[in-house]
């Protein structure tokens, strides 16, 4: 067959490059082309959303804003001292802030530090108070009938035995006692001025696209960066003032440095601790002055098992609220899969906050658990998992400065179009014993 002069064919052999007397075909091709851009996106921002949805959002009258904090009156501690069954004087650090006399002291009989081998009342010991100077408590033992009580219990080592207090007690006709007062503590954050801009040329506003105009493609996409900034600073920001010129700048601190970083508590200020970690402080496997559990080698049941997720668990859920929230990455939740099934009850994907969340119910309470992609993406933090209670973080924002958009800021003579979003914003949070940071898996899936 010979070979026909004019080919033919979406296919054929015809060149689609410019040559001599001849029109490349795709520039007589009219494709299909869709007037909708496909959005390839997800859930970027579910701290955002979670304290947008539970209405956290609070104004602040001052960039530095600072939220009062209080607690439960101290009721227990633990002597400095060795003690035998004859002692009268007690050493306890802070006495005099919150015991006086009249309060009746608790030993239980059951600690193992009691050295005591004659001790067998479960009862545990019971001594009364009759004077306090500063750290120094002098009491009666045997429930105030003095002398020694074989059944009492000793500390032979000085390794602190802990005791509770149990109320107090006075004779008929008696005056009142002296009032105790203590001082409020406070956290403090800082606003952050985010801002994020847009732009087109007139030329290009002027022009019809397929797909529409470029200048609402744009914007939308500058609002999904603006918002991912945010929920970033808000996870990962430190607090930190610089001056450019004779103008602050400021950064708001975010959870992983309010959970991690040290803070010496300072009584005449009104700071509480925060202990950062080490191996001795971990929240699991050591004294459980820091917030965070660094977990090791997960093939290991020693490290991730059911035991020492019980263990872990039970510290989580020490304080503050039943249910808490858990910001993990997909490898974290892998690890969760992997070990829990068998052990702990979960409850099918539900939407909640607009989100996909898995419900794990432990002994000790409930965890929402939430994957979030700014981990999930990130190896340094995919196996890793913030335990927040959500009532004590706020979205705080200065009047008139939460986020807002600003038309027409390009400047004069320009010939574009630019646009863009500001807010002055930043993240409050309290209460730092009841959140708890999961981190450190090693030999992961």
């Amino acid at each position: 067959m010979a070979t026909p002069t004019y080919p033919s064919g979406a296919r054929g052999s015809q060149s689609t490059a410019t040559v001599a007397n001849a029109i490349p075909l795709d520039i007589r091709r009219r494709y299909d082309l869709s007037d909708q851009i496909i959005w390839k996106e997800y859930i970027d921002a579910p701290l955002l959303t979670i304290l947008s949805t539970r209405a956290q959002k609070q104004t602040t009258a001052d960039p530095v804003f600072k939220a009062l904090e209080d607690g439960w009156p101290t009721m227990g501690g633990s002597l400095t001292t060795n003690t035998s069954l004859t002692d009268t004087a007690f050493t306890i650090a802070s006495a005099s802030t919150y015991i006086q006399a009249g309060d009746i002291i608790h030993f239980p009989q059951n600690q193992t530090n009691n050295s005591n081998s004659a001790s067998s009342d479960i009862m545990g010991e019971n001594c009364i108070v009759q004077s306090v100077t500063g750290t120094s408590v002098t009491v009666s033992r045997a429930n105030g009938a003095g002398g020694s009580n074989t059944s009492g219990v000793t500390d032979s080592t000085g390794s602190g035995l802990s005791f509770i207090l149990i109320g107090n007690a006075f004779k008929e006709g008696s005056a009142a006692p002296e009032g105790l007062s203590d001082k409020l503590q406070y956290e403090s954050n800082q606003v952050q001025i985010f801002r994020e801009t847009w732009e087109v040329t007139n030329t290009l506003n002027a022009m019809t696209l397929v797909g529409g105009k470029d200048e609402p493609r744009l914007a939308r996409k500058a609002r999904k960066k603006f918002m991912r900034e945010i929920e970033r600073a808000f996870l990962f920001g430190q607090n930190r003032t610089v001056m450019v010129g004779t103008k602050p700048k400021r950064y708001t601190r975010g959870v992983l440095s309010f959970l991690t970083e040290a803070q010496t508590e300072d009584s005449t200020l009104g700071l509480p601790a925060h202990t950062a970690w080490s191996a001795a402080n971990d929240l699991v496997t050591g004294n459980e002055t820091a917030r965070t559990w660094k977990v090791g080698d997960v093939s290991d049941e020693d490290n991730w098992g059911p035991k020492i997720l019980t263990k872990g668990f039970e510290a989580i859920y020490r304080k503050g609220n039943m249910d808490k929230v858990g910001i993990c990455g997909a490898g974290f939740m892998t690890e969760v899969q992997n070990m829990l099934w068998k052990y702990v009850r979960m409850e099918p994907m539900q939407d909640l906050f607009g989100m996909k969340v898995l419900t794990l119910d432990f002994l000790h309470g409930r965890l929402q658990l939430i994957q979030h992609r700014e981990f999930s993406l990130q190896s340094a933090y995919n196996h890793d998992c913030l335990i927040l209670d959500m009532p004590y973080f706020s979205y705080k924002f200065l009047p008139g400065r939460d986020v807002k958009v600003e038309t027409a800021i390009q400047l004069p003579g320009e010939d574009t179009v630019q646009n863009g979003l500001i807010a002055e914003i930043g993240l409050g949070h309290n209460f730092w014993e009841s959140h708890s940071y999961v981190t450190g898996m090693t030999n992961t899936t």
